[in-house]
């Protein structure tokens, strides 16, 4: 953002960053001298008005949030009762037709109840992400350390979901799978986050054993 220094006779050119990432920059005129001190104020006060309201408005999506992961968790509790009073009929029921691991639908239930907070729900989330990473980091140091690869078997004919799987990967971009993992971190598919999470590794894992 460009100002004039009014205080000057000369009025020079003020450069200012509005964005969060020129904060940190000092502001300086066109000829290299240091902001005055009234311009700097205000834009002091303008920066910490606009984080006010930005962390207002992440604040008010965090709620948001909460109250669908609740609902969720309430809706759960319901399913399990009603139709899944047995655990094989519940991780059928979750893993067919809800898409949830049952320890995430456990998290959700705990919501519901009131049993955890959404702060403590992403707290346990991050450490078993943190968990699964360093499990994928061992496998694959692992599979460098193998001195032979192991033998060959013949792989049977892939099937439709999986090639689907291939070509999804395949076919994305930095892009696409950007806004795949805010959707997943922070989005409308945050209730797959561990699903997808497991998945992923799975994947890795498998690929890290063929050993290219």
């Amino acid at each position: 953002m460009n100002v004039h220094n009014g205080n000057s006779g000369d009025r020079q050119s003020l450069t200012l960053g509005s964005s969060a990432s020129s904060v940190a920059r000092e502001p300086t005129t066109s000829s290299g001298t240091t902001a005055p001190e009234s311009l700097l104020v205000r834009y002091v006060k303008a920066h910490v008005k606009q984080g006010e309201k930005a962390q207002e408005r992440a604040d008010q999506a965090r709620d948001k949030a909460e109250q669908h992961f609740i609902a969720a968790g309430t809706y759960l509790k319901t399913l399990k009762i009603t139709y899944a009073p047995t655990w094989q009929q519940w991780e059928t029921v979750l893993k067919v037709k809800v898409k949830l691991s049952t320890g995430r639908a456990s998290e959700l239930m705990q919501l519901a109840d009131g049993r955890k907070s959404l702060q403590e729900v992403r707290d346990a989330t991050a450490a078993r992400v943190r968990a699964l990473r360093g499990r994928s980091v061992f496998v694959t140091s692992e599979c460098n350390e193998e001195e032979a690869p192991a033998p060959s078997i013949a792989t049977p004919t892939p099937s439709a979901a999986a090639l689907d799987l291939i070509d999804a990967l395949a076919q994305s971009d930095i892009t696409t799978r950007r806004a795949a993992a805010e959707a997943l971190t922070s989005g409308a598919r945050q209730t797959e986050f561990e699903a997808v999470v497991e998945a992923v590794c799975d994947l890795y894992q498998r690929l890290s054993k063929a050993g290219r």
